[in-house]
């Protein structure tokens, strides 16, 4: 669909309080939870917007997914009662002691390719490396046009050399590209993953990658988390838990649209945040999501308007 074309969330969010399903949120951080700004160590959180998101995680399940490190979104929000999944899910923790992390052996070999691309690209002007942990960020929204081809050269250059060339690869967000472990793994999974920890917690199963630094070794073929559907031993059968949810999902980036396809089959209300008209450009019109939000603010009113929704 085109985003231009698709409804506002905040017009749905009436409809919401009728909904008997559990609600589970999940947001994006820079340019959802908060605008996007040049240096990206100064993104922090308004206290308006934490007392919001906090409000809403009193009466609903919340994580906040990001490409961002797990460390600096916890220290960016300071709301401990969240579902953290950070470096685009590859780093996921939250209440009951959950820790599961993805790939962690590449991580090394992330820290060379950062070393390597901070030296390359000391001499581009507005080029910054952000160490992520379980991704490396290039942002070049401070470089000039005609300096900008340069920055690609230089990560596609590091992605062609060894060890790095069979280890990571590249995405792209809001002028940004991310060097990433080459397995299957993304928000879109990150999110149908935190899904099946509810729904085996509800179900009083034994959970799935909890505790420190576990790995559930998805890193390559192995399936995703079961799709609504019924057969296995569970109190309550997986079909019967995915259809009591109606998972939300906001963001602004194109990494995001990997959420909003996972979820679609869900019934989810995708909500894509809009680009400025500036910036407009920066996303194609192209998205998988059912709603948009016009900025930032237009988040922080749809948080408090959902959290007044619940009876």
């Amino acid at each position: 669909a085109d985003w231009r074309r698709l409804p506002s969330a905040r017009a749905g969010v009436d409809a919401l309080s009728r909904d008997r399903r559990q609600v589970v949120v999940f947001l994006d951080y820079d340019g959802t939870l908060t605008p996007i700004v040049s240096d990206p160590a100064a993104a922090t959180l308004s206290d308006r917007m934490r007392a919001a998101v906090s409000k809403l995680a009193r009466r609903a399940t919340v994580a906040v997914v990001s490409g961002r490190a797990r460390e600096k979104l916890r220290g960016f929000v300071k709301l401990p009662e969240l579902y953290y999944a950070g470096s685009h899910g590859f780093d996921i923790d939250g209440p009951g002691g959950l820790r599961h992390t993805v790939s962690t052996e590449v991580v090394p070999v992330l820290g060379a390719a950062r070393d390597l691309l901070e030296t390359r690209l000391r001499g581009v002007a507005g080029a910054s490396v952000e160490d992520n942990r379980f991704s490396v960020s290039v942002h070049w929204r401070n470089v000039s046009e005609e300096n900008r081809p340069a920055v690609e050269a230089v990560v596609d250059g590091v992605l062609a050399e060894a060890p790095f060339a069979d280890a990571l690869r590249k995405a792209q967000g809001k002028c940004v590209y991310e060097l990433r472990p080459d397995v299957r793994w993304d928000k879109g999974e990150a999110v149908l993953y935190l899904l099946e920890l509810l729904r085996r917690r509800a179900s009083d199963f034994e959970e799935y990658g909890d505790g420190e630094d576990s790995d559930d070794g998805r890193d390559a073929d192995a399936p995703p988390p079961p799709p609504p559907g019924n057969g296995d031993d569970a109190t309550i059968a997986p079909g019967e838990w995915y259809r009591s949810v109606l998972p939300i999902y906001v963001g602004d980036d194109v990494t995001d649209e990997d959420a909003f396809k996972a979820l679609k089959p869900f019934g989810a209300l995708s909500v894509l945040v809009e680009p400025s008209a500036q910036k407009a450009t920066e996303r194609p019109r192209a998205t998988h999501a059912t709603h948009t939000l016009r900025d930032v603010d237009d988040v922080q009113a749809f948080v408090e308007a959902l959290s007044c929704s619940f009876r």
